[in-house]
């Protein structure tokens, strides 16, 4: 009986580990289809015993992790692009086709995949130029639950609030209430402030996998967390 069960587990995990093997190779073939390179790829299948929540075709959860996320330098055309720190979804409502569980091949669909997608201040700061109006060492934080722009001027340190939104696959980055950090405002400055106020800046982004889009950005102590969202969407090679 104890041969019985251990063999039963060791199954179970057998066929957890080889649908999170699918899940993977789907993930890494999408992602290189893309020219996109990325530091780790990780799946985790949930629920235990697997098999038994396999041959109902529901599983409860599915976790995939992924870090470093950029387009390759032969895509970008010499652009500088935005690394996506770290993307964790979770897909729930997934679908097994059990006939091709059985034949070794399973294939399986996510009603909805959720989670997040992290961008340091850090990733963001060497990619705006505002060389042209004579800003330089531009710096992004977190103040008051909004984003702070700071950068050195010519004429003094400017400060404004940053208002970063997703367009498009872009990032788009909107000055506003730009100020010089100093008691005398030079002569020329307003004129100066209009200009940087006046600027929309779109950064480039990777393309997710699985059908991911970006949706609401939320600034945090250490970077922009942006919600993402899939539909529908094949998980495994053969889905």
């Amino acid at each position: 009986m104890l041969i019985t069960a251990s063999t039963l587990v060791v199954g179970d995990r057998a066929a957890a580990a080889f649908t999170s093997e699918q899940i993977h190779d789907r993930v890494a073939a999408e992602l290189a289809a893309r020219d996109v390179e990325y530091g780790r790829l990780s799946v985790d299948v949930a629920g235990v015993p697997f098999l038994s929540q396999a041959f109902t075709g529901t599983l409860d959860k599915i976790s995939i992790s992924m870090t470093d996320l950029r387009p390759s330098a032969d895509t970008t055309g010499g652009t500088e692009a935005v690394t996506i720190g770290s993307v964790d979804v979770a897909a729930s409502g997934v679908r097994f086709n059990v006939g091709d569980l059985i034949r070794g091949r399973p294939s399986a669909t996510a009603e909805e995949l959720v989670g997040t997608a992290f961008i340091g201040y850090a990733a963001l700061d060497g990619l705006v130029d505002l060389s042209g109006m004579s800003l330089a060492d531009v710096h992004f934080s977190q103040a008051d639950g909004g984003i702070r722009f700071e950068a050195l001027g010519a004429l003094a340190p400017v400060r404004a609030v940053a208002d970063i939104a997703v367009d498009a696959g872009h990032l788009r980055v909107k000055l506003r209430d730009a100020q010089f950090v100093s008691l005398a405002l030079p002569t020329a400055g307003r004129g100066i402030l209009d200009q940087i106020l006046a600027v929309s800046i779109d950064l480039l982004m990777p393309s997710l996998p699985l059908g991911l889009t970006l949706q609401s950005v939320i600034p945090g102590p250490e970077g922009l967390s942006i919600s993402v969202v899939g539909r529908d969407v094949p998980l495994t090679v053969d889905a």
